[in-house]
């Protein structure tokens, strides 16, 4: 590590066992997610798929909330894609793929009246506008590059954008508290250069917003880029962290955003795993029976004194 440490306040609302969190966005919120899901915690995070753009987070966001419907389906050869969804979400045919959209976006709806937190992350603010049907996609679905011009949004075009969104979702759940993260991934091939001016409208749109006391901020892109400035926390392409990089950046948003009966119920949740997880040599020995016992016996325990989580992944 480079000695640096990123400062990071501890959360004035912290999440509980209770609470329902959503995450939106870039891959890298993927890794979150699926580790406070690991502890039976009420994740949501998979209705949508990934998108990079802040326009296409907040164009779902704002189909979610309104329970509208898709307008931008099309066909490519024998498949059905949409220019605001990524290619994860398809079909054969039009009304399968519909009624694939409005069940994810009815969805992402609820999660977001029961939430209490919201996570987004931010990927990269370039983004690519269909010439032809004049709309910004989230994903071009291979379809030739000569149909759209590539453009990177202004702070003033997010910001304007953004401030209207979170106003809009602080009308639909009072309650829910908004935090912006920025992908530590470097989209290479934008280019380095063109990267890092991406990302840095990105960080001045979500400090504006900050400053503006309508979101929080929390620092995945420098603990990632200054804190582990090294590649070895990096996959073999130097542009991916590693699982040791991402287990640290889980670490610091415990350690700010977690409260102290959730700390708890992650240090039982972890000694139940371990114990379920352990490689069990000889099944059907007596020595194997008793581990099963055992692990039955924690399940109980947790369960009775956490009947809140969510059981479905533990």
């Amino acid at each position: 590590m480079s000695g640096l440490k990123t400062n990071i306040p501890k959360a004035k609302k912290q999440i509980d066992s209770c609470d329902h969190v959503v995450f939106i966005g870039s891959c890298f919120s993927e890794h979150l997610s699926k580790s406070m899901r690991d502890l039976g915690l009420h994740v949501s995070a998979d209705q949508i798929g990934t998108l990079f753009h802040p326009f296409s987070i907040s164009k779902v966001l704002r189909l979610a909330m309104t329970e509208s419907s898709d307008d931008a389906i099309f066909q490519k050869e024998d498949v059905f894609l949409s220019w605001n969804f990524p290619s994860t979400l398809y079909a054969l045919d039009e009304q399968s793929l519909r009624t694939s959209i409005d069940q994810a976006l009815k969805n992402l709806h609820t999660s977001l009246r029961q939430a209490n937190y919201l996570f987004i992350t931010f990927g990269t603010n370039f983004y690519y506008f269909h010439q032809q049907e004049q709309i910004k996609v989230a994903n071009c679905h291979k379809v030739p590059a000569t149909e759209f011009e590539k453009r990177l949004a202004s702070v003033h075009e997010v910001y304007e954008d953004y401030t209207l969104l979170l106003q809009e979702l602080k009308i639909f759940n009072p309650a829910l508290e908004i935090v912006f993260t920025v992908s530590p991934v470097r989209h290479g091939k934008d280019g380095l250069v063109e990267n890092n001016r991406s990302k840095a409208r990105l960080l001045e749109v979500i400090h504006s917003l900050v400053d503006a006391k309508l979101a929080q901020y929390f620092p995945a892109y420098e603990i990632i880029l200054d804190e582990l400035r090294d590649y070895r926390f990096f996959e073999a392409d130097f542009v991916h962290p590693n699982t040791e990089a991402i287990r640290y950046v889980w670490n610091r948003f415990v350690a700010t955003y977690f409260s102290e009966a959730n700390l708890q119920l992650m240090e039982e949740v972890n000694q139940y795993l371990s114990a379920k997880n352990h490689r069990i040599m000889h099944k059907g020995s007596a020595a194997a029976r008793k581990h099963e016992a055992h692990c039955e016996q924690l399940q109980t325990a947790l369960k009775i004194k956490y009947p809140q989580l969510n059981w479905r992944y533990l």
